[in-house]
């Protein structure tokens, strides 16, 4: 037996590489910003992309994606004898209970968690401090089990049930039940202040690793011909338990379909998925034999599945179809160039003419701004708060590089001048850049985290000794978050010699 994905043509898997090519040519009329996607069929993989500066080494945030996995650990709890789905929270968590429980509340289970139905009508604000006591606070308006409201922090008491139950958190909980026996290794998911792992939205993935625990689902708990979880929990968990078009949730199109146990069900019949915010998707499609990973970052997620449902669902066939080698060649062409670059190779060789503006400019007094926490929340997986001293920009033949110095830490960030990214880190994050001059005076630049979701865009204006630099997230079109204030900085004073 072994761990490794095979890989396959598509047409070995029945499908061709014009219904690829669909999909894809569809992600970029639509204007979806896909980062990568892999797509298998009998166990095996038959396509598979990354958009540079994304990579296959590289992990990416789950968001709610989480959810599945954390629901798959509470069935193998289950499994084990540690938890029951009739397990009470009131029951769990008797020294965390309001003064005089309602009659909703000591009713809920561990099953109305995993159906998002506890009974709450809004969902509890606030990870930090005694969130368990909050939670168990905020009303049970509904009977639970009645009214679906989704609720990433009844997620989270799901991790925190396992962890009084079993004495581990989920990642270590999983790791010798799961993740270890289908290939997954190392990976992070992020905790709250009490330790308690953010099963709701934490965890970083690799796209492969998606794939496999996706793939561990399809096959209904199979792993390599051992039964890991038993079939019965996958009649509950990617089942419809429960209707999500609700007049507190109100779920529209594909999140109008019902709900499992932290599995979304798909408009075409039979389909379920993992859902994560801003398009992490695993998308399994049981009759068909095949599923879909995908990590993106757009505000209208329902296009990505109108998308899949029209280029890829109804396109696998039932046999191998002909091998065409030349068309198989140039889909690996084109899976091989896919990158996110936009910005054109640099004209007008701004290692010769942007020497003028390799200065040092500090912020104007009390305008000391937080320069990338500042410009796009969640681009990093952090909670610091630097603040900008100064900044400047150094030219050579084929990359720029960013200086910045926030509160005394100097951090170099390249960004390339050729069409293609390159590569770096910033506060212990990856991250890559791509610049290019607009004109003599306006350099263009664009920041990524390969490891989020999600980047900046930066114009830099220079103006005799002044420079404005004026700043908008590369994800727009999600709560209509608005750019953020341009930041104007000047030049710094020659020292005395």
């Amino acid at each position: 037996m072994t761990n490794e994905l095979i890989r396959i043509s598509p047409a070995q898997a029945g499908i061709s590489t014009q219904a690829i090519h669909r999909f894809l040519d569809g992600a970029r009329q639509k204007g979806i910003e896909l980062h990568s996607f892999m797509l298998l069929r009998h166990g095996q993989v038959c396509a598979e992309g990354w958009w540079k500066p994304y990579a296959p080494a590289y992990v990416h945030p789950m968001y709610s994606f989480s959810k599945s996995l954390t629901s798959t650990a509470i069935g193998f709890a289950v499994q084990e004898g540690l938890l029951s789905l009739e397990d009470r929270l009131a029951d769990i968590f008797s020294d965390c209970l309001p003064e005089s429980p309602s009659e909703n509340l000591q009713k809920a289970t561990l099953r109305d968690l995993l159906t998002m139905s506890c009974g709450h009508e809004t969902e509890p604000a606030g990870w930090e401090g005694s969130w368990i006591e909050r939670f168990l606070s905020h009303p049970f308006v509904y009977a639970p089990g009645t009214m679906f409201q989704y609720n990433t922090a009844g997620t989270n008491l799901l991790c925190a049930s396992l962890f009084r139950k079993s004495g581990q958190q989920l990642t270590a909980f999983l790791r010798p039940r799961l993740l270890d026996k289908i290939g997954i290794g190392e990976i992070s998911c992020a905790a709250m202040e009490d330790g308690t792992e953010i099963g709701g939205a934490g965890y970083r993935l690799r796209t492969e690793d998606m794939a496999r625990f996706m793939l561990f689902i399809l096959q209904r708990g199979s792993w390599n011909g051992e039964q890991l979880l038993g079939e019965g929990w996958f009649d509950l968990a990617t089942t419809r338990q429960i209707a999500t078009d609700t007049p507190v949730y109100n779920g529209k199109g594909d999140w109008g379909m019902g709900y499992g146990f932290q599995f979304w069900q798909c408009k075409p019949q039979g389909v379920f998925r993992a859902d994560g915010l801003w398009g992490q998707f695993g998308i399994a499609m049981p009759e068909k034999d095949a599923l879909l990973v995908i990590t993106e970052a757009t505000g209208h997620t329902q296009d990505t599945l109108d998308l899949v449902w029209d280029t890829l669902l109804s396109a696998f066939e039932d046999a191998p179809l002909p091998e065409d080698r030349e068309a198989q060649a140039r889909l690996c062409y084109r899976l091989e160039k896919l990158t996110l670059a936009s910005l054109p190779s640099d004209k007008l060789n701004p290692w010769e003419t942007a020497k003028r503006f390799e200065k040092t400019y500090l912020p104007l007094p009390g305008k000391e701004a937080m320069f990338f926490m500042e410009a796009c929340t969640r681009f990093l997986h952090s909670n610091e708060t630097m603040r900008l001293q100064s900044l400047a920009l150094r030219f050579f033949e084929n990359e720029a590089v960013l200086c910045l110095t926030e509160d005394g830490v100097t951090s170099e960030i390249p960004i390339g001048l050729c069409g293609e990214y390159a590569a770096g880190s910033y506060r212990g994050e990856k991250i890559a850049g791509i610049g290019y001059f607009r004109s003599h005076y306006l350099f263009e630049a664009e920041l990524r985290g390969m490891e989020t979701a999600h980047g900046i865009r930066l114009l830099f204006r220079f103006e005799g000794e002044k420079l404005t630099i004026s700043r908008c997230k590369t994800l727009l079109g999600y709560g209509d978050e608005p750019t953020v204030p341009d930041l104007l900085l000047q030049e710094a004073p020659v020292a005395a010699k």
